[in-house]
């Protein structure tokens, strides 16, 4: 699930959103749109403990964002990762 806050006009919050990606509105026009800036980051991103990481994959499948990249057996957080 992604957690998100909708601000419409600071300091108002329009939504607050725990949705899959294939359903969630915000994160369809932030994939359409990029250039829009739909989406801001977190001040928090990922990361991955080295000594559990087994690089099964499974991180990588659930991320909606695709920023999960598995590289020598481990999963390796990019760019991409909104927090």
């Amino acid at each position: 699930m992604v957690h998100t806050i909708w601000i419409f006009k600071i300091p108002y919050i329009g939504s607050i959103c725990n949705c899959n990606n294939k359903g969630c509105a915000l994160l369809y026009l932030n994939d359409s749109y990029r250039s829009l800036n739909v989406v801001r980051e977190s001040h928090e991103i990922a990361f991955v403990d080295m000594e559990i990481c087994n690089g099964c994959g499974n991180c990588q499948r659930s991320c909606q964002f695709r920023a999960i990249e598995i590289t020598g057996k481990k999963a390796d957080v990019n760019h991409n990762c909104y927090g």
